[in-house]
């Protein structure tokens, strides 16, 4: 049942979604720096804005690189 829900294609955007956002402002929090954190929790929304959030194989490499924009 759980297996069915978490790998629900539409359960598993939103969970990857919040993750990816969520890890740079913890890592922010953690190294007294929110405001990196936060900046670089706006990475993930440029690239859905960009299209560059559909599930393929390049999609971290692809935020990666957006990241590293930012940086």
């Amino acid at each position: 049942m759980w297996r069915r829900l978490i790998y629900h294609p539409d359960i598993n955007y939103a969970l990857r979604q919040t993750l990816v956002l969520c890890l740079p402002v913890a890592v922010g929090l953690m190294l007294g720096e929110l405001r990196f954190g936060l900046l670089f929790s706006l990475v993930p929304a440029c690239c859905n804005i960009a299209g560059l959030d559909t599930p393929h194989k390049r999609f971290f490499k692809r935020l990666i690189i957006g990241a590293s924009l930012f940086a």
